[in-house]
């Protein structure tokens, strides 16, 4: 059996977090992403999380699987990628400059993780699972909006358009589903998003297994994640 995930942080790792809450001049840098304090305090309980908060979150999941030995090669687009491909298409947004600029190759990764903002209002997240040719999409508030459908097609038109430019030839996508995995998570939709682009990096199959955290563990993952992003560096896992 695996250990239960914990409902609180240690005593002096809840210090710390509560230390760097009440630092005005905080800021920490990981990769190419910043988090000063007044983004860290969006991490507070019934905080909206920003693009700032998510996007560091996901550089650390990148630093992550670079570690010798890491469950899995991953690549992470960060909050704007699904906006532009959304709002913009392929061609528009110019994606494919986003992976000739960084040289990655994302049909040798894994997976792709990306957070997807909906209207301002919401944060859910999607995988594009290469290894089991699945398309994930996750929504802590079921399928809100009905947006699922967009997604799927335009992550499906995206691999495609990404294929067509880098490998010159056309991306073949029999044998591919779209995988959607609603859970009733409440409001705290951003650190959900978080935690599952997390779990699905370390290797957790959450569409065969499942979550191995829920409602109850948000508001020790909101500190978890102050704690992480102040030390620039993800915590073992349990």
């Amino acid at each position: 059996l695996q250990p239960a995930v914990p409902t609180d942080l240690k005593p002096e790792q809840n210090q710390q977090v509560l230390s760097h809450l009440k630092n005005p001049s905080f800021v920490r840098t990981v990769r190419t992403e910043e988090v000063r304090s007044d983004d860290l305090s969006r991490l507070r309980p019934g905080m909206w999380l920003n693009d700032a908060i998510i996007n560091t979150y996901g550089a650390l999941l990148l630093d992550r699987a670079e570690v010798p030995g890491a469950p899995r090669s991953i690549h992470f687009f960060n909050s704007f990628f699904y906006q532009k491909l959304s709002e913009q298409g392929y061609d528009k947004g110019m994606l494919k400059r986003w992976t000739k600029r960084s040289k990655v190759d994302i049909f040798e990764k894994d997976v792709v993780l990306f957070p997807i903002n909906l209207g301002n209002a919401h944060w859910t997240a999607a995988a594009i699972n290469m290894k089991e040719k699945r398309i994930e999409y996750y929504d802590s508030m079921g399928d809100r909006g009905g947006a699922r459908k967009a997604i799927f097609r335009n992550v499906r038109e995206y691999l495609q358009k990404e294929h067509q430019d880098k490998k010159g030839s056309a991306f073949n996508l029999s044998g591919w589903e779209d995988v959607f995995n609603p859970v009733n998570n409440g409001s705290d939709c951003g650190v959900f998003s978080c935690q599952t682009l997390e779990a699905i990096a370390r290797g957790r199959d959450l569409v065969n297994d499942g979550f191995d955290f829920g409602a109850k563990h948000m508001s020790m993952m909101r500190k978890l994640m102050v704690f992480e992003i102040a030390q620039g560096k993800l915590e073992k896992r349990w």
